[in-house]
């Protein structure tokens, strides 16, 4: 038995339309990234029990339906049964993976041309998928290394396999106003020619006071008002609001505040962190006000591949 009947048999009939592996909904298919106010893909990461696909399924049941699954790998596994997604598509789920290859170095002195390209060919050519390396490179190194080895990572896997969108992750807390990391902003800038899109990676540990959304992060807004003057589809590909105990709507009303606003601005994807992260910090769904403003936002997802 596989995992999708296991598991995921609801998400194949979603009451939304979404189409079963190999019936494509020809209304919502898609080559690239569509920005519009109908058009936004809704997906998570899931770690619990573990991180894989049945997981995953387990939790867009409860949570979803969702359509776009995000998955990592620590190296940069040269075929993508040999990665984090191997399992994706033949359970009707699109892939985004996240990979980092060895060195940082080694990327743009094509090191790892040849695993880079069997990776991208490995990739479904039948629909849309997402693939970034070295997500949150704020993190690791400048802007202008890492440019040189986004470009080179880019054009490989796109010579091999047009058909991946293929983008610049970053990490809004590295955006936030005074940051030296991103004082000079262009500096992280792959050009025109180098991006499908750009995605942020977003969370606040606030509890109580000091709560956000999108529409009013600090360090969320000085990225996107970077970001919106590149021509590119936007995305959060991930996104963690933690619970109040004295407030249980409180992580609702952020999530449907941040729903509405990335619409309204146009992005074309919203991935939910529903995973332990790091130091332990818990930004996994629950039920109750939680459960309902995600299922009600995966509603209104975009459907079909």
């Amino acid at each position: 038995m596989t995992l999708r009947v296991a598991l995921g048999i609801g998400l194949l009939v979603l009451a939304a339309g979404c189409a079963a592996t190999g019936d494509v909904d020809e209304g919502n298919t898609t080559e690239g990234p569509i920005a519009g106010p109908s058009t936004m893909w809704v997906g998570a990461n899931v770690s619990k029990p573990d991180n894989k696909v049945g997981s995953w399924l387990a939790d867009s049941d409860k949570f979803g339906p969702w359509r776009i699954r995000r998955s990592f790998n620590p190296g940069l596994p040269d075929h993508i049964s040999r990665s984090a997604a191997a399992k994706d598509a033949e359970n009707n789920v699109i892939s985004f993976l996240s990979v980092k290859p060895p060195t940082i170095d080694g990327v743009a002195k094509g090191k790892y041309d040849e695993e880079i390209r069997s990776l991208a060919a490995s990739f479904p050519t039948d629909h849309t998928t997402y693939l970034t390396m070295y997500h949150e490179p704020e993190n690791d190194m400048d802007g202008p290394t890492f440019v040189k080895l986004f470009k080179h990572f880019y054009e490989v896997a796109k010579g091999a396999n047009s058909h991946i969108q293929i983008g610049y992750v970053a990490m809004s807390y590295q955006w936030r106003p005074g940051s030296d990391s991103t004082k000079n902003q262009d500096d992280w800038w792959p050009g025109e020619g180098s991006t499908d899109f750009l995605g942020v990676d977003d969370y606040n540990e606030a509890t109580k006071s000091k709560r956000s959304n999108a529409g009013n992060d600090p360090q969320f807004q000085r990225w996107y008002n970077w970001a919106k003057t590149k021509g590119k589809p936007l995305a959060v590909v991930e996104f963690g609001r933690l619970e109040n105990p004295d407030d249980p709507g409180a992580r609702a009303t952020d999530l449907l505040a941040t729903e509405t606003y990335l619409r309204e601005k146009g992005f074309f994807m919203f991935l939910y962190w529903d995973a332990i992260g790091t130091k332990n910090v818990d930004w996994r769904l629950s039920s109750g006000p939680t459960g309902d403003a995600m299922r009600s936002i995966a509603s209104r997802g975009q459907t079909g591949w």
